[in-house]
Protein backbone atom coordinates (compact mmCIF):
# COMPACT_ATOMS: atom_id res chain seq x y z
CA UNK A 1 0.00 0.00 0.00
CA UNK A 2 1.15 3.36 -1.15
CA UNK A 3 1.19 6.30 2.53
CA UNK A 4 1.47 9.90 1.30
CA UNK A 5 2.53 11.52 4.31
CA UNK A 6 1.41 15.01 4.64
CA UNK A 7 0.24 18.64 6.03
CA UNK A 8 2.20 18.95 10.00
CA UNK A 9 3.99 15.38 9.68
CA UNK A 10 5.90 16.39 6.41
CA UNK A 11 6.97 19.25 7.90
CA UNK A 12 8.14 17.73 11.33
CA UNK A 13 10.15 15.31 9.33
CA UNK A 14 11.31 17.69 6.73
CA UNK A 15 12.94 19.91 10.11
CA UNK A 16 14.45 16.86 11.92
CA UNK A 17 16.18 14.72 8.62
CA UNK A 18 18.16 15.54 5.86
CA UNK A 19 16.98 16.61 2.78
CA UNK A 20 15.92 13.13 0.75
CA UNK A 21 16.54 15.22 -2.52
CA UNK A 22 20.06 15.88 -1.71
CA UNK A 23 22.48 15.10 -4.24
CA UNK A 24 19.71 13.47 -6.95
CA UNK A 25 17.98 14.44 -9.90
CA UNK A 26 15.30 11.64 -9.81
CA UNK A 27 11.75 12.62 -9.59
CA UNK A 28 8.56 10.51 -8.41
CA UNK A 29 6.39 10.43 -11.04
CA UNK A 30 3.66 9.94 -9.06
CA UNK A 31 0.63 11.15 -10.91
CA UNK A 32 -2.48 10.54 -8.07
CA UNK A 33 -2.16 9.78 -4.69
CA UNK A 34 -3.16 6.64 -2.98
CA UNK A 35 -7.42 6.53 -2.90
CA UNK A 36 -7.47 4.91 0.42
CA UNK A 37 -5.59 6.20 3.89
CA UNK A 38 -3.69 3.27 5.87
CA UNK A 39 -5.07 1.36 8.70
CA UNK A 40 -4.31 2.56 12.08
CA UNK A 41 -2.07 -0.10 12.56
CA UNK A 42 -0.19 0.95 9.08
CA UNK A 43 0.07 4.57 10.55
CA UNK A 44 1.86 3.50 13.81
CA UNK A 45 3.75 1.44 11.64
CA UNK A 46 4.60 4.49 9.60
CA UNK A 47 5.24 6.61 12.86
CA UNK A 48 7.46 4.58 13.99
CA UNK A 49 9.65 4.64 10.63
CA UNK A 50 9.55 7.96 10.62
CA UNK A 51 11.09 8.16 14.12
CA UNK A 52 7.86 10.62 14.78
CA UNK A 53 6.28 7.84 16.93
CA UNK A 54 4.20 10.62 19.47
CA UNK A 55 2.29 12.24 16.48
CA UNK A 56 -0.56 11.53 14.67
CA UNK A 57 0.21 10.61 11.51
CA UNK A 58 -1.17 13.05 8.22
CA UNK A 59 -1.52 11.62 5.37
CA UNK A 60 -3.08 12.54 1.55
CA UNK A 61 -5.63 10.78 -0.70
CA UNK A 62 -7.10 11.11 -3.48
CA UNK A 63 -10.91 9.92 -2.62
CA UNK A 64 -13.34 11.41 -0.24
CA UNK A 65 -14.35 7.20 0.50
CA UNK A 66 -11.05 6.64 1.44
CA UNK A 67 -10.50 8.75 4.12
CA UNK A 68 -10.29 7.37 8.17
CA UNK A 69 -9.02 9.55 11.26
CA UNK A 70 -8.06 7.36 14.55
CA UNK A 71 -6.12 8.63 17.36
CA UNK A 72 -2.99 7.40 15.75
CA UNK A 73 -4.05 8.63 11.74
CA UNK A 74 -5.53 11.93 10.03
CA UNK A 75 -6.42 11.74 6.28
CA UNK A 76 -6.72 14.62 3.83
CA UNK A 77 -8.47 15.23 0.20
CA UNK A 78 -6.66 16.57 -2.99
CA UNK A 79 -8.34 14.82 -5.92
CA UNK A 80 -6.81 16.43 -8.46
CA UNK A 81 -3.80 15.67 -10.44
CA UNK A 82 -0.03 16.19 -9.40
CA UNK A 83 2.87 17.73 -11.11
CA UNK A 84 5.90 15.52 -11.38
CA UNK A 85 7.86 15.43 -8.26
CA UNK A 86 4.99 16.15 -5.93
CA UNK A 87 5.78 13.12 -3.78
CA UNK A 88 8.88 12.12 -2.58
CA UNK A 89 10.03 8.30 -1.76
CA UNK A 90 11.93 7.81 1.23
CA UNK A 91 14.29 4.94 1.12
CA UNK A 92 13.34 3.05 4.41
CA UNK A 93 10.01 1.10 4.01
CA UNK A 94 7.63 -0.37 6.91
CA UNK A 95 6.26 -4.10 6.45
CA UNK A 96 4.13 -3.71 3.47
CA UNK A 97 4.04 -0.36 2.51
CA UNK A 98 5.57 2.36 -0.13
CA UNK A 99 6.20 5.36 2.09
CA UNK A 100 6.49 8.78 1.03
CA UNK A 101 6.62 12.34 1.65
CA UNK A 102 4.72 15.11 0.05
CA UNK A 103 7.48 17.35 -1.14
CA UNK A 104 8.22 20.38 1.02
CA UNK A 105 6.23 22.57 -1.69
CA UNK A 106 3.54 20.76 -1.46
CA UNK A 107 3.65 20.76 2.17
CA UNK A 108 3.91 24.00 2.20
CA UNK A 109 0.85 24.25 0.15
CA UNK A 110 -1.08 22.43 2.67
CA UNK A 111 0.24 24.12 5.45
CA UNK A 112 -1.01 27.57 3.93
CA UNK A 113 -4.51 25.81 3.11
CA UNK A 114 -4.66 25.05 7.22
CA UNK A 115 -3.06 27.86 9.39
CA UNK A 116 -3.46 31.61 8.83
CA UNK A 117 -0.93 33.35 6.35
CA UNK A 118 0.99 34.93 9.48
CA UNK A 119 1.87 31.58 10.51
CA UNK A 120 2.05 29.82 6.70
CA UNK A 121 5.32 32.46 6.23
CA UNK A 122 6.68 31.17 9.18
CA UNK A 123 6.28 27.80 7.87
CA UNK A 124 7.64 28.68 4.66
CA UNK A 125 10.86 30.10 6.61
CA UNK A 126 11.64 27.02 8.11
CA UNK A 127 11.00 24.65 4.89
CA UNK A 128 13.43 27.35 3.59
CA UNK A 129 15.85 27.80 6.20
CA UNK A 130 19.59 26.31 7.19
CA UNK A 131 18.96 24.64 10.17
CA UNK A 132 17.50 21.95 11.89
CA UNK A 133 16.00 20.33 14.85
CA UNK A 134 18.15 18.29 16.49
CA UNK A 135 17.29 18.14 20.45
CA UNK A 136 21.31 16.64 21.11
CA UNK A 137 22.42 20.14 19.70
CA UNK A 138 22.72 23.36 22.04
CA UNK A 139 19.54 25.00 22.47
CA UNK A 140 17.86 22.36 19.99
CA UNK A 141 19.08 23.39 16.85
CA UNK A 142 21.98 22.66 14.25
CA UNK A 143 23.06 23.76 11.10
CA UNK A 144 22.54 22.01 8.04
CA UNK A 145 25.80 20.22 6.96
CA UNK A 146 26.87 22.23 3.75
CA UNK A 147 25.85 19.11 1.70
CA UNK A 148 22.53 18.96 2.90
CA UNK A 149 20.39 21.43 1.08
CA UNK A 150 17.30 23.19 2.91
CA UNK A 151 14.51 20.90 2.22
CA UNK A 152 13.21 23.66 -0.62
CA UNK A 153 13.40 27.43 -1.85
CA UNK A 154 11.32 30.21 -1.91
CA UNK A 155 12.03 30.07 -5.41
CA UNK A 156 11.66 26.38 -5.76
CA UNK A 157 8.18 26.51 -3.98
CA UNK A 158 6.71 29.61 -6.47
CA UNK A 159 7.43 27.78 -9.62
CA UNK A 160 5.22 24.67 -8.05
CA UNK A 161 2.93 26.83 -7.52
CA UNK A 162 2.51 28.35 -10.73
CA UNK A 163 2.54 24.66 -12.22
CA UNK A 164 -0.31 23.25 -9.68
CA UNK A 165 -2.66 26.24 -10.78
CA UNK A 166 -5.19 27.38 -8.66
CA UNK A 167 -6.21 24.77 -5.85
CA UNK A 168 -7.42 25.37 -2.46
CA UNK A 169 -5.19 27.32 -0.65
CA UNK A 170 -2.86 28.31 -3.68
CA UNK A 171 -3.78 31.50 -3.28
CA UNK A 172 -2.98 32.19 0.31
CA UNK A 173 0.33 30.24 -0.16
CA UNK A 174 1.66 32.70 -3.10
CA UNK A 175 0.18 36.09 -0.47
CA UNK A 176 2.14 34.31 2.48
CA UNK A 177 5.50 33.09 0.18
CA UNK A 178 5.99 37.25 -0.22
CA UNK A 179 7.47 37.05 3.05
CA UNK A 180 9.32 34.33 3.14
CA UNK A 181 12.69 34.22 3.07
CA UNK A 182 15.57 31.72 2.53
CA UNK A 183 18.19 30.78 4.68
CA UNK A 184 17.27 31.75 8.32
CA UNK A 185 19.51 30.11 10.72
CA UNK A 186 17.71 29.96 13.80
CA UNK A 187 13.40 30.07 14.47
CA UNK A 188 14.18 33.28 16.39
CA UNK A 189 15.69 34.81 13.23
CA UNK A 190 12.93 33.68 11.29
CA UNK A 191 9.94 35.40 14.10
CA UNK A 192 12.02 38.21 14.04
CA UNK A 193 12.60 38.94 10.33
CA UNK A 194 8.07 38.23 9.82
CA UNK A 195 7.93 40.81 12.50
CA UNK A 196 10.28 43.47 11.70
CA UNK A 197 9.59 43.09 8.22
CA UNK A 198 5.91 42.03 7.09
CA UNK A 199 3.31 45.13 6.98
CA UNK A 200 1.28 46.39 9.10
CA UNK A 201 -2.06 44.73 8.63
CA UNK A 202 -0.37 41.39 9.53
CA UNK A 203 1.18 42.75 12.51
CA UNK A 204 4.79 43.53 11.32
CA UNK A 205 6.60 46.46 11.51
CA UNK A 206 7.28 47.12 7.81
CA UNK A 207 10.65 48.18 8.31
CA UNK A 208 11.77 47.33 4.56
CA UNK A 209 13.56 44.74 2.49
CA UNK A 210 14.68 41.48 4.77
CA UNK A 211 17.65 39.40 3.86
CA UNK A 212 18.82 36.53 5.74
CA UNK A 213 22.21 35.85 7.27
CA UNK A 214 24.04 37.74 3.79
CA UNK A 215 27.44 37.76 3.01
CA UNK A 216 28.68 41.47 3.36
CA UNK A 217 32.46 42.43 2.44
CA UNK A 218 34.19 45.38 4.16
CA UNK A 219 37.46 46.54 3.18
CA UNK A 220 39.68 47.06 5.85
CA UNK A 221 43.22 48.49 4.29
CA UNK A 222 45.45 47.65 1.44
CA UNK A 223 48.52 44.77 1.49
CA UNK A 224 51.86 45.55 0.99
CA UNK A 225 51.51 45.76 -2.43
CA UNK A 226 48.64 48.11 -2.45
CA UNK A 227 46.18 46.10 -2.48
CA UNK A 228 42.80 46.15 -1.08
CA UNK A 229 42.14 43.33 1.92
CA UNK A 230 38.27 42.59 2.84
CA UNK A 231 36.78 40.68 5.26
CA UNK A 232 33.37 39.24 5.22
CA UNK A 233 30.83 39.08 7.79
CA UNK A 234 27.42 37.43 8.09
CA UNK A 235 24.76 39.29 10.18
CA UNK A 236 21.44 37.41 11.20
CA UNK A 237 19.26 39.67 9.66
CA UNK A 238 20.05 42.81 6.88
CA UNK A 239 16.73 45.53 6.62
CA UNK A 240 17.17 47.52 3.54
CA UNK A 241 14.67 50.78 3.31
CA UNK A 242 14.78 53.86 1.17
CA UNK A 243 14.39 56.68 3.37
CA UNK A 244 12.34 59.91 3.65
CA UNK A 245 15.61 61.67 1.56
CA UNK A 246 15.52 58.99 -1.05
CA UNK A 247 18.30 57.71 0.18
CA UNK A 248 18.91 53.38 0.80
CA UNK A 249 20.06 52.47 4.01
CA UNK A 250 21.25 49.42 5.47
CA UNK A 251 20.44 48.06 8.91
CA UNK A 252 22.22 44.88 10.58
CA UNK A 253 21.08 42.69 13.34
CA UNK A 254 22.44 40.36 15.38
CA UNK A 255 20.76 38.32 17.84
CA UNK A 256 22.84 36.37 20.87
CA UNK A 257 20.28 35.10 23.15
CA UNK A 258 23.42 34.33 25.78
CA UNK A 259 24.79 37.99 25.71
CA UNK A 260 22.38 39.57 28.63
CA UNK A 261 25.08 38.25 31.12
CA UNK A 262 27.82 39.68 28.34
CA UNK A 263 31.10 39.57 29.99
CA UNK A 264 33.90 41.42 28.67
CA UNK A 265 34.98 39.23 25.58
CA UNK A 266 31.33 39.70 24.17
CA UNK A 267 30.98 43.32 25.02
CA UNK A 268 34.52 44.13 23.05
CA UNK A 269 33.21 41.54 20.45
CA UNK A 270 30.00 43.84 19.78
CA UNK A 271 32.29 47.07 19.62
CA UNK A 272 34.71 44.81 17.10
CA UNK A 273 31.35 44.68 15.06
CA UNK A 274 29.90 47.86 15.12
CA UNK A 275 32.75 49.48 14.31
CA UNK A 276 33.80 46.97 11.05
CA UNK A 277 30.17 47.86 9.84
CA UNK A 278 30.73 51.70 10.62
CA UNK A 279 33.27 51.83 7.53
CA UNK A 280 29.76 50.98 5.12
CA UNK A 281 28.23 54.08 3.95
CA UNK A 282 24.57 54.32 5.56
CA UNK A 283 24.53 51.06 7.80
CA UNK A 284 23.43 50.99 10.98
CA UNK A 285 24.28 47.47 13.23
CA UNK A 286 22.17 46.70 16.16
CA UNK A 287 22.93 43.69 18.92
CA UNK A 288 20.04 42.34 20.49
CA UNK A 289 20.14 40.32 23.33
CA UNK A 290 17.30 38.25 24.93
CA UNK A 291 15.39 41.37 27.25
CA UNK A 292 15.32 43.55 23.62
CA UNK A 293 13.30 40.65 22.17
CA UNK A 294 11.16 39.25 25.16
CA UNK A 295 9.69 42.06 26.37
CA UNK A 296 7.30 43.84 24.06
CA UNK A 297 8.12 47.41 25.29
CA UNK A 298 11.62 47.21 24.63
CA UNK A 299 11.07 45.30 21.40
CA UNK A 300 9.01 48.03 19.72
CA UNK A 301 11.50 50.80 20.90
CA UNK A 302 14.22 48.91 19.20
CA UNK A 303 11.82 48.56 16.19
CA UNK A 304 11.74 52.10 16.10
CA UNK A 305 14.90 53.11 16.50
CA UNK A 306 15.90 50.80 13.57
CA UNK A 307 13.04 52.42 11.34
CA UNK A 308 14.66 56.28 12.37
CA UNK A 309 17.93 54.56 11.57
CA UNK A 310 17.02 53.47 8.02
CA UNK A 311 15.53 57.46 7.85
CA UNK A 312 11.81 56.26 7.41
CA UNK A 313 8.53 58.16 8.69
CA UNK A 314 6.79 56.84 11.79
CA UNK A 315 5.04 54.08 10.82
CA UNK A 316 1.72 54.80 11.28
CA UNK A 317 1.44 58.31 11.35
CA UNK A 318 -1.20 60.59 11.02
CA UNK A 319 -2.73 60.91 7.79
CA UNK A 320 -3.79 64.24 6.60
CA UNK A 321 -7.24 65.43 8.06
CA UNK A 322 -7.27 62.43 10.27
CA UNK A 323 -8.98 63.57 13.77
CA UNK A 324 -6.12 62.68 16.75
CA UNK A 325 -8.61 60.38 18.48
CA UNK A 326 -9.35 58.27 15.19
CA UNK A 327 -5.61 58.49 14.62
CA UNK A 328 -4.68 56.79 18.40
CA UNK A 329 -8.08 54.26 18.02
CA UNK A 330 -5.93 53.07 14.34
CA UNK A 331 -2.55 53.03 15.93
CA UNK A 332 -3.91 51.08 19.31
CA UNK A 333 -5.33 48.79 16.78
CA UNK A 334 -1.99 48.41 14.57
CA UNK A 335 -0.40 48.04 18.32
CA UNK A 336 -2.31 45.00 19.03
CA UNK A 337 -1.58 43.19 16.20
CA UNK A 338 2.17 43.70 16.72
CA UNK A 339 1.93 42.70 19.77
CA UNK A 340 -0.15 39.40 18.51
CA UNK A 341 2.12 38.58 15.96
CA UNK A 342 5.70 39.18 18.39
CA UNK A 343 3.60 36.93 21.27
CA UNK A 344 3.17 33.72 18.17
CA UNK A 345 6.20 34.00 16.04
CA UNK A 346 9.31 35.66 18.15
CA UNK A 347 8.14 34.91 22.18
CA UNK A 348 8.30 31.06 23.19
CA UNK A 349 4.64 29.68 22.44
CA UNK A 350 1.93 27.78 21.74
CA UNK A 351 2.78 28.23 17.75
CA UNK A 352 6.00 28.45 17.71
CA UNK A 353 5.84 25.06 20.26
CA UNK A 354 4.30 23.03 17.01
CA UNK A 355 7.90 23.26 15.34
Amino acid sequence: MDIVVSHITAFHWYLRNANPLRGSSRQCRMRRLPPVAPSAESARDALLSLSLSDECLNVIVSCESGRRSSEALRSHLYSDNLPPGTAVPLDFLPPGNRLFLSSPEFTFLQLAATYPLEQAAYFGFALCSSYRIDEWAPGGIALRAQDDPSPTTTRKIATFLDRIGPVRGSARARRALTYVRDNSFSPMESGLALSLGMPLRHGGFNLGNVTMNPTIKIRTNKNTQGDSRFITRRPDILIEAKGRDGIVRRVAIDYDSSSFHAGQVDIVRDIERRNEFAALPNFTHFSLASPQVHDFNQYQQTAIRIRRALGKRDDPSRKAGEAQADFEARRTAIWHKQFALWSEVVRPSDFRRLE
